[in-house]
């Protein structure tokens, strides 16, 4: 969201800060936290909150101040477009007053070729049994699901589309 940001210190899963130390994982930057009296740390929100770490209020798209929990995570899942092909989306800076301004998405990617049937057909029922059960298993880690009706049909017209090496169809129409 800031070209000086960029500049200065990159984006990517890891940055060069010009101070402090680096551990790995959010386990490790927890304890690490946790540890150092003053320090400050980027985390998922689940292991600031089994650690019982403090988190800070951020100030979001709409000028408002909000802390991190599901209830603001959602509302800024809530203002996603989800209009690109390829699943990808950014939910970062979203409008609404009570958005968090940094969430994230975590994706499974799948390939449209399977190379064993039966493993490609197991895998469909686990992703099928975790957008029909998954919910409240995520909701108490503080995750939630995408719950747009229009994208989880999209997601299971591209599973539709799976094959195997031979060319059969992965799930049956």
């Amino acid at each position: 969201m800031s070209a000086e940001w960029d500049k200065r210190y990159g984006i990517g899963s890891q940055v060069m800060w010009p101070i402090g130390m680096s551990v790995r994982g959010n386990v490790g930057m927890a304890m690490a936290v946790k540890a150092t009296p003053g320090s400050i740390g980027y985390i998922e929100f689940m292991y600031a909150k089994q650690h019982q770490l403090n988190t800070p209020l951020l100030q979001n798209a709409a000028m408002q101040f909000v802390s991190p929990s599901l209830k603001t995570f959602e509302q800024a899942a809530k203002q996603a477009q989800w209009s690109r092909p390829s699943f990808y989306q950014s939910l970062t800076n979203l409008p609404g007053a009570q958005s968090w301004p940094i969430v994230g998405v975590s994706y499974l990617i799948v390939h449209k070729l399977q190379n064993d049937l039966n493993d490609a057909r197991e895998t469909l029922r686990l992703l099928n049994w975790i957008y029909s059960n998954g919910a409240s298993l995520a909701k108490e880690q503080d995750y939630w699901l995408v719950d747009d009706e229009s994208v989880i049909t999209r997601v299971k017209a591209a599973w539709a589309q799976m094959r195997d090496t031979k060319g059969q169809l992965v799930q049956r129409p």
